[in-house]
C-alpha cells in the first residue's frame, strides 16, 4: 500500500540543504523592535545560524555568538529531562547547591551592574526535567538571604522577587555578556513545547529589565500548517483525525506529545524543510501496516483510511508546487515526497513487533 513518492537520493538531499539554506525566498529570522540594538543584532546572528542548521529544534545546538559577545550561562546539552540542565562559566557565576527538601541549585552572578545581579534557580520537578527561574536581585543581597526569601510563602516574599521570564520554565535562559566588563543580558528561547517561538532579548536596566526586541522566525502570523496549500491541510486534518483524541492517557499524554511534535514538524516543513532529518519511530511500511490493522475495527476507520490514501497524491503535488514557488531552483518534487513521507510517519507510533 504505497500512496506517495520515495525519499530522494543522498546527493539530492545535500543539494536541497544547500539550496534552501542559501535562498532568501523562504521566511527568515528577523528583528521585531530595535533593529540597531547591539544585543538584538547578536541574537539575530545566532538565530540565523540555528535556522540554517539541520537540527529539528532551534533550541539545540546553541550557536556561538559573534565576538566579542560570549555565552556565560546556557543549556547544558540537548536532552535535559534528567535535570541539572545548566552549565555556567565559573568566572562569572557561583554555583550553590542547596541540600534542602527541593535540592535547588542557584547560579549567582559574581558581578553586579546598575545595583543588580542575576540569580538563576534550578529546581528539580519531575521526570520531564527541572524548572528554571531567573531573578534580578539587589547587589547587596547575599545568597543566604535570597534562599530565605525563596523559601518564604508567596505572600511573604518581597514584591520585587518575581521570576523575570515567568514561573515553571522548562528551558534555561541563555545569558551573554560582551567583552570582559560588559553587563549581562538574556535570550529567552521559549519553551520546548512551543512551535518555533520567538526569541526574546532582555537587558537589565537598574531595578528591572527591558526587552528591546524579539527575533521572529517568520511563523508568528501564519505558523506551520497554515502556510500550506489546501490539499496539504486537508490531508493533515485526516491524519489528525486518525491519530484520535488521546483521552485517558494519564500523565504521559502520548497523543498530546505527538501533536506537539507534529506541529513543530509542520513549522519546519513550511520554512526550513532541510531540518526534517531525524527518522520517525516507524518505517513507512510499519505505519501503513498499523493503519490497516487499525482500520479493521470499524467502517468509519476504513472510510477515513480510504480518504487518506485518496488525498495523499494531491497533497504531495500541492506541496511540490509550494516548494517550487518558494525556491524555483530546488528539487521541489523530491522535497515534497520526502517531507510528506516524514509528516505521514510522524503522526503515528505503532508496535514494531506487530508489523514484523
Amino acid at each position: 500500500m504505497t500512496f506517495g513518492g520515495s525519499i530522494g537520493a543522498r546527493r539530492l538531499f545535500i543539494a536541497l540543504v544547500v539550496t534552501f539554506a542559501s535562498d532568501s525566498a523562504l521566511a527568515r529570522p528577523s528583528i521585531v523592535g530595535s533593529v540597531g540594538d547591539s544585543q538584538c543584532r547578536v541574537a539575530l546572528d545566532m538565530a540565523n545560524a540555528a535556522f540554517d542548521g539541520r537540527s529539528f529544534s532551534l533550541d539545540w545546538p546553541i550557536p556561538a555568538p559573534p565576538p566579542p559577545a560570549r555565552i556565560i550561562l546556557r543549556q547544558r546539552e540537548a536532552d535535559i529531562s534528567l535535570g541539572e540542565g545548566i552549565e555556567a562559566e565559573s568566572s562569572e557565576f557561583l554555583t550553590l547547591h542547596q541540600p534542602s527538601a527541593k535540592a535547588i541549585t542557584i547560579f549567582w552572578s559574581r558581578k553586579a551592574f546598575a545595583g543588580k545581579r542575576l540569580a538563576i534557580v534550578d529546581t528539580p520537578f519531575n521526570w520531564r526535567g527541572d524548572w528554571y527561574a531567573t531573578y534580578l536581585v539587589d547587589s547587596g543581597d547575599t545568597p543566604e538571604r535570597f534562599i530565605k526569601q525563596l523559601a518564604a510563602s508567596e505572600e511573604n516574599r518581597p514584591a520585587a522577587l518575581k521570576p523575570l521570564l515567568g514561573d515553571n520554565r522548562w528551558n534555561p535562559p541563555t545569558v551573554l555578556t560582551s567583552g570582559t566588563s560588559g553587563p549581562y543580558w538574556i535570550i529567552d528561547r521559549g519553551e520546548p513545547y512551543d512551535t518555533m517561538p520567538d526569541w526574546r532579548v532582555f537587558v537589565p536596566t537598574g531595578p528591572a529589565v527591558h526587552s528591546p526586541c524579539r527575533i521572529s522566525f517568520g511563523t508568528d502570523r501564519r505558523p506551520g500548517l497554515a502556510r500550506m496549500p489546501a490539499a496539504v491541510r486537508k490531508l493533515a486534518a485526516e491524519l489528525d483525525e486518525a491519530l484520535g483524541p488521546g483521552t485517558g492517557e494519564g500523565t504521559l499524554q502520548q497523543t498530546a506529545a505527538i501533536r506537539v511534535a507534529v506541529a513543530q514538524a509542520w513549522a519546519n516543513a513550511a520554512v526550513r524543510p532541510w531540518a526534517l532529518t531525524a527518522k520517525p519511530y516507524n518505517s513507512r511500511t510499519e505505519v501503513e501496516w498499523g493503519l490497516a490493522q487499525w482500520a479493521k475495527a470499524s467502517r468509519v476507520r476504513t472510510r477515513l483510511l480510504s480518504r487518506i490514501k485518496h488525498d495523499y497524491p494531491a497533497a504531495q503535488r500541492a506541496l511540490a508546487t509550494f516548494y517550487a514557488a518558494q525556491t524555483p531552483h530546488s528539487p521541489a518534487e523530491k522535497t515534497a515526497a520526502r517531507v510528506l513521507d516524514y509528516m505521514f510517519r510522524t503522526y503515528f507510533v505503532f508496535s514494531k513487533a506487530g508489523a514484523a
